[in-house]
């Protein structure tokens, strides 16, 4: 699918809208050619808003969880740490005298 935003892009369209931009409005149909103009324009730039609002929100949620694993993994680093030091001093060892 083609959004309107992707065909703004285009050499040609923009040319267009130059053009369409630098006549005389001295016709009526001069005046409605460029408020179209700058209807597609103004479309064009909220398209793109919400193409970066989306963006961003995006992107905020893979770094909240990023920082949820990153917790996580601390978390389970300390419980296992605790559980091994608990282990290692406290549990007699066949074979060894403590």
């Amino acid at each position: 699918m083609t959004y309107h935003s992707e065909l703004m892009l285009t050499k040609r369209v923009k040319d267009m809208y130059r053009q369409m931009l630098s006549v005389d409005t001295d016709s009526p149909t001069a005046v409605q050619q460029l408020c179209q103009v700058v209807r597609n324009i103004y479309m064009y730039l909220v398209e793109e808003e919400r193409k970066m609002m989306k963006a961003e929100a995006e992107c905020e949620n893979k770094l909240y969880l990023s920082n949820f694993l990153l917790s996580l993994c601390q978390f389970l680093f300390e419980v296992s740490r605790n559980v091994e030091s608990r282990f290692f001093y406290r549990t007699p060892c066949p074979g060894f005298k403590n």
